[in-house]
């Protein structure tokens, strides 16, 4: 054990290893026990504090629990005592002189009646679309595995530890034209679109009120697709540099984009 080190398992000669659940992941002897701390580093003060703030960043915020908290209509005695902890222990979370030990993170989600994603999100997300409408449909893509996931209402959405957020579309250019041919019972979707390692479309999709069809694309191949013609009222194309583009199926019965709206000096020059 090198000198300074905090035992948060397996205790050694006498000393308790427990996790003062109710602050700080720390042994509850850190402060005086030897066996955890033979000599105790002396860290100035500023250096204390901007640990605990970048930790308190990458982990549930006093601000979230506050917000959710107060949402949800509790106060810090109500909260404390659904979770068995004091109430001091609660205040010093939200004030940021503290955080909750891992161990509660679930028992906390459950009092504010969300799940442990939107805890260390901050967010308490409510899907109001109870009557399911593909056509408000929700993109997220993974940055670390390239994972896409649809979603048919807002939602916190994690994958490889990383919380997505949410894909917005953009406005057409020339570059990224989506072409539409009618073949009988199927739309022929093609993109003049580079396929390199480096600029590609990594999917393309097609959305309607009953379901969705989404084909992967990957580099060097080809940016087309075959899908279903029935009921499809629209057609995605991703871009990994520049994003999501849509067409939408017109009443003439053809795709149109969402067209790019030119600027002010655009709009003169025309």
């Amino acid at each position: 054990m090198t000198q300074g080190q905090i035992v948060r398992s397996e205790p050694r000669l006498g000393c308790s290893g427990k996790t003062n659940s109710e602050e700080e992941w720390a042994c509850p002897k850190a402060a005086v026990c030897q066996v955890c701390v033979p000599e105790k580093p002396a860290v100035p003060s500023d250096q204390t504090t901007a640990h605990k703030e970048k930790a308190m960043d990458n982990y549930v915020t006093g601000a979230a629990i506050r917000s959710l908290r107060e949402s949800k209509g509790l106060t810090q005695e109500e909260l404390a005592e659904h979770i068995h902890v004091s109430a001091k222990a609660v205040s010093k979370w939200e004030t940021g002189k503290g955080f909750p030990d891992i161990s509660l993170l679930e028992p906390l989600a459950k009092a504010l009646d969300i799940s442990v994603i939107e805890l260390l999100s901050g967010q308490d997300i409510r899907n109001r679309n109870r009557a399911f409408n593909m056509l408000k449909s929700v993109w997220y893509i993974c940055p670390a595995c390239g994972n896409v996931i649809f979603g048919t209402g807002e939602a916190v959405i994690s994958c490889c530890g990383i919380v997505l957020p949410p894909l917005m579309e953009e406005p057409m250019d020339e570059g990224h034209q989506i072409h539409t041919e009618f073949i009988e019972d199927e739309i022929y979707v093609s993109m003049n679109h580079p396929m390199t390692r480096e600029h590609y479309i990594s999917f393309l999709a097609a959305v309607s009120d009953q379901g969705l069809q989404l084909v992967k694309l990957y580099p060097e191949g080809n940016a087309e697709a075959r899908f279903k013609r029935s009921r499809v009222s629209s057609l995605f194309a991703c871009c990994n540099r520049h994003g999501l583009f849509r067409v939408m199926l017109s009443r003439n019965g053809r795709f149109a984009p969402l067209m790019k709206t030119p600027g002010p000096e655009e709009a003169r020059t025309k």
